[in-house]
């Protein structure tokens, strides 16, 4: 690569034959942070005004693309698509990829911006304006103002919603319970409704984006465009509930709108200047209610409103369709319904939890009667500022914080066989239960619990010495899938029967305490089994039967196993095969007497 210096001379030189004139550093201090720039006449008039551009090396090229602006005419912001501030036009998108050391791209890009700036004056990208509307909306947003919804934009029709107008954020929602339970979450609080005051508000779900031109600045505006929308909208209950909306205590109410856009469902929220409560300036000497206590009759309040001043808002969409994969995760309404026990909220439990809520399961009962120790954090997914509180109660509250549409209950202990208890009921409400304890007697209860009262399929999962091998056991009801890897009598009960590792010597590290010992492993050898479980669990939700017992297995790399002082079993290699180099996963199937390799 070369120099920078020898990189604007070469440009120079590229550039020359199509008449560019290298910007003087006095032009330059028009753009920050550039390296140097050049202007071009093009062969284009606009009302007879030749248009010319200016190509900007950012300080940082050629790690970045270079800059063109439209230097003349002098046009405003959305007088074609793709003109942003200060006459930048967006020529590239941000996933477009060229060469470095190959500086032609240049004369690629200026070819692009004449085509670009040449179809914009013509209106033949007026399109763009309606696929990429939120992008224009930006500039009819005169402050950074943003506000937030958890409505279900799925829902493509127009309906009364609640919002919370806290200071400085305003956030909509279907009803009063979820958006509740989104503020508590996503505040890690739980304060109840009392201290999140709601307000009725609209959404508006209509077909067409709007052109530039059209973007409303009046309540009379708006309501003309509803009404002329293709969705045919009821606006005798639009015209009803926006008095509701407008008649509130604070100062600037809002209602926001849907568009189902060309490229994607899309949300933005329109302000108005004043609720009818109150007067809109100084200047007023009564409310837009004056003379009306309670009921006001629609053509009034139309009358009295039709002048408000409207602003437009952005919106940040946080629903379940749009956070779990920008309404293209089909998996996701398949299994938002699903509940899923936890049981053993440590290194595993606690990892697959956040896995499966990225996956869009919403529902999860967490089960774990520890503390977290300072000796955790390690390869736990909570950080010393949770060390000595309860795994389950810090894991939920990070979770629910982070995940805030979701539904987690924390439980710090659970009995096994008291079927009045709120964890037996957790459980037995559950589509799947997790085990992550790798506790015998545990596991043990659980399998007995499945076969009592019908719970669904239970998972296993757990590690050998060091982490070297991962398991996850789906157990389904009466399938003794489990339990028939293990060893059911003599001293080694609760023993693989086929261990994937064997090792010269204890791997169980001592510690100063009674009982005290632990088993030591890294994290990353734990990230293959934490996503095997995810993926196991995911697998059956999205099933429409029920699938048969499955074991899989991870297997860590055979130099890792050696350095460590352990080798493949023989009695695994001698019943299933050798793992080679190891880094793979390998599939079982159990036909109520063999596990056959898949």
């Amino acid at each position: 690569m070369h120099n920078q210096t020898d990189i604007v001379d070469e440009i120079d030189t590229l550039i020359a034959p199509f008449g560019a004139r290298k910007l003087s550093t006095v032009e330059l201090k028009n753009y920050s942070d550039n390296l140097s720039g050049w202007e071009l006449e093009l062969e284009i008039r606009h009302n007879n005004e030749s248009v010319t551009i200016d190509l900007v090396l950012p300080g940082s090229f050629p790690a970045c693309l270079p800059n063109i602006f439209l230097k003349t005419p002098k046009l405003p912001v959305l007088s074609f698509p793709h003109l942003e501030d200060k006459g930048k036009l967006c020529v590239w998108d941000g996933m477009t990829c060229v060469n470095p050391n190959d500086l032609l791209f240049i004369v690629e890009l200026l070819e692009h911006a004449v085509l670009l700036i040449s179809d914009g004056l013509t209106g033949a990208l007026d399109q763009d304006f309606h696929n990429e509307f939120t992008s224009y909306w930006h500039y009819h947003n005169k402050t950074e103002n943003f506000k937030r919804s958890i409505c279900d934009l799925q829902k493509k029709r127009t309906r009364r919603i609640v919002v919370n107008y806290s200071k400085g954020q305003h956030t909509f929602g279907d009803n009063e319970t979820a958006l509740i339970a989104f503020l508590d979450n996503i505040s890690s609080r739980n304060v109840g409704a009392s201290n999140y005051p709601l307000e009725r508000s609209l959404l508006i779900c209509l077909k067409e984006t709007w052109h530039p031109s059209q973007f409303p600045n009046t309540t009379k505006e708006l309501l003309q465009l509803v009404k002329t929308d293709s969705s045919n909208q009821n606006m005798d209950f639009i015209e009803r509930e926006l008095l509701h909306t407008i008649n509130v205590k604070h100062s600037y109410p809002s209602l926001i709108i849907s568009f189902n856009s060309p490229d994607n469902l899309c949300v933005i929220a329109i302000e108005f200047e004043s609720s009818i409560n109150k007067r809109k300036n100084k200047y007023n000497k009564v409310t837009a209610k004056h003379g009306f206590n309670k009921t006001m009759p629609i053509a009034t309040f139309l009358q009295r409103v039709s002048n408000f001043k409207i602003f437009g808002r952005n919106v940040t969409r946080h629903d379940h369709s749009w956070l779990m994969g920008r309404d293209h995760n089909t998996g996701v309404i398949r299994f938002s319904n699903d509940v899923i026990s936890i049981i053993g909220c440590g290194s595993i439990g606690g990892a697959t939890a956040r896995l499966l809520l990225q996956s869009g399961v919403m529902n999860l009962n967490l089960f774990d009667d520890e503390l977290l120790g300072t000796e955790n954090p390690s390869r736990h997914l909570l950080g010393c500022s949770s060390a000595g509180f309860s795994k389950t109660e810090e894991l939920a509250k990070r979770l629910r914080s982070d995940f805030p549409l979701s539904n987690i209950n924390a439980y710090k202990g659970w009995n096994a066989y008291d079927e009045s208890g709120v964890s037996f009921t957790a459980l037995e409400d559950s589509e799947m239960i997790v085990s992550c304890t790798a506790n015998w007697l545990t596991d043990q209860a659980l399998l007995d619990m499945q076969t009592q009262h019908n719970f669904g399929p239970i998972v296993f999962s757990f590690v050998e010495a060091h982490a070297m091998a991962g398991h996850v056991i789906v157990n389904p009801q009466n399938s003794n899938a489990f339990n028939s890897l293990h060893i059911l009598e003599t001293n080694k009960v609760g023993k693989l029967k086929t261990p994937v590792t064997q090792w010269q010597r204890s791997t169980i590290k001592n510690i100063p305490a009674c009982a005290g010992s632990f088993q030591p492993y890294g994290v990353i050898p734990l990230t293959h089994t934490q996503s095997m479980l995810a993926e196991t669990v995911l697998i059956h939700l999205t099933s429409d039967e029920l699938l048969p017992p499955t074991h899989t297995v991870w297997f860590e790399s055979t130099d890792e196993l050696k350095r460590l002082n352990g080798t493949w079993s023989n009695s695994w290699i001698n019943e299933y095969g050798s793992p080679g180099e190891g880094k793979c996963q390998k599939r079982f199937v159990y036909d109520g007497n063999n596990w056959i390799k898949q």
